[in-house]
């Protein structure tokens, strides 16, 4: 009887609906070259990102680029996110990562744990910011960007150069190739009317059931 009670609960709620989850990922995009340099070393941009539009799933878990190796030495970077209104950054930081040390010597998808709730239907910058972190001027690093702007629609790559007094540029034709992982909040679900009642029930057909069994033994 009691295996069959918790058998009966569980049952209940495992048809109970989960939060939705939504994927953004260009890395598996036809088609794609290399865009350099990220870094602090002469000619580099210090910043490169990528646009992205927030849909109903607005929590975004995680962010990832595909980074290009690694030359000069170990580089130091961390990911920020702003809202972006289609040619620079809005406000103050949204997200701002501990500094990550890139030794990558292959072409390598980077994660970064986020785990900030966003504004759906409003569009954010992600990018890397390689300045003012230790960096020196030999170290450098790139990304994998797509061949066409095709894939996603949502966003597109962009970057910001010292050599062109720090203004954001966007490369409309390309997307870098990221993952974007989101959920949405999960609420508490509410309890069916009828499991109280069943539990209720339960227990009760328990209890007769061992009163009858007291009844027999002492006979």
């Amino acid at each position: 009887m009691k295996s069959f009670f918790y058998a009966a609960i569980v049952s209940a709620f495992s048809i109970l609906p989960a939060g939705a989850t939504t994927i953004i990922d260009t890395t598996s995009a036809p088609g794609a070259s290399n865009f350099n340099c990220l870094g602090t070393a002469s000619g580099c941009g210090q910043t490169f990102g990528q646009s992205f539009t927030v849909g109903s799933d607005n929590t975004l878990d995680s962010f990832a680029f595909t980074l290009t190796p690694v030359q000069g030495g170990t580089l130091d970077t961390v990911l920020r996110i702003f809202e972006w209104n289609g040619s620079d950054r809005v406000g103050s930081e949204i997200f701002s990562s501990a500094a990550t040390t890139l030794t990558h010597t292959v072409d390598t998808l980077v994660n970064w744990t986020v785990g900030v709730a966003l504004n759906s239907g409003t569009q954010y910058m992600a990018y890397l910011d390689t300045s003012g972190i230790g960096n020196s001027t030999t170290q450098r690093s790139g990304f994998r960007v797509t061949t066409s702007d095709s894939i996603y629609t949502g966003g597109t790559f962009g970057w910001e150069r010292t050599a062109d007094d720090n203004n954001w540029r966007s490369l409309n034709t390309r997307d870098a190739r990221f993952v974007a992982a989101f959920s949405s909040a999960v609420a508490p679900v509410p309890v069916p009317a009828s499991l109280p009642l069943l539990a209720v029930a339960l227990g009760g057909f328990g209890l007769l059931r061992r009163r009858k069994k007291q009844a027999s033994s002492a006979l």
